[in-house]
């Protein structure tokens, strides 16, 4: 199997481009097995931050024909990030989301959880009624009636958490306080009357995203139910 050989979407590789002396960090984006030909035929994706780097070889390089650039190439795969857990690993190459049916219910719930948007341009009309991030001022936030000071990015995040827009949270170091701004959001997101659902993936962080919860004073009232 491809994948048991390390070639699996989202892996990242090195390429070395023959001719321009360049070596450019890439990503795995589809992998065919081409069982005639008994060779691999590979879909490579490329980083923001190489994209120069990857034009300048093609120009230097590169035969063009047709509209299109061939590169003599060299492939290797490059070793997965110390933070890298291999069961998001495993999900992210499974491709579960790719034969969705545009018109199913299912490809409707994908769109409404991770905000997908038709690619047009925004009429006149609704140009005004696109929500406005609001603007978080650098007062403390009271926990269990002490005082924490948030940072300009915790403020930033606590901004955009309180809007309709769509946000994804993403990893970060230890000790920036992500937990307390998690359920800062999910707090005051419930204030307006909605039920929140926080999720974790271990026992000991849903602990610790409860008991902040219910260490806001300014959140006191709410009900909060644990489930393990």
């Amino acid at each position: 199997m491809t994948s048991e050989a390390g070639w699996a979407r989202h892996r990242p590789v090195g390429v070395w481009i023959m001719g321009a002396f360049s070596f450019v960090r890439m990503s795995m984006d589809r992998v065919e097995r081409a069982r005639e030909e008994r060779r691999l035929r590979e879909v490579l994706q490329t980083y923001s931050w190489s994209d120069e780097s990857l034009y300048r070889a093609v120009m230097r390089a590169g035969r063009i024909a047709n509209n299109s650039a061939f590169l003599d190439v060299c492939v290797k795969l490059s070793k997965l990030p110390s933070s890298a857990i291999p069961a998001y690993e495993a999900v992210s190459g499974m491709q579960l989301f790719t034969n969705v049916p545009t018109d199913s219910c299912e490809r409707r719930i994908l769109d409404a959880v991770y905000g997908a948007t038709p690619l047009s341009c925004v009429e006149e009309s609704q140009q005004n009624t696109m929500p406005t991030i609001p603007v978080v001022d650098g007062s403390p936030i009271s926990i269990n009636r002490r005082s924490v000071i948030l940072t300009g990015d915790q403020r930033q995040s606590l901004a955009i958490g309180t809007t309709p827009f769509p946000i994804v949270g993403i990893q970060a170091a230890f000790g920036t306080g992500k937990t307390v701004v998690g359920a800062y959001i999910a707090a005051k997101q419930a204030r307006g009357g909605a039920r929140i659902i926080l999720t974790a993936t271990t026992n000991v962080a849903v602990a610790q995203i409860t008991e902040i919860v219910l260490s806001l004073d300014a959140f006191a009232d709410l009900d909060v139910c644990r489930y393990i």
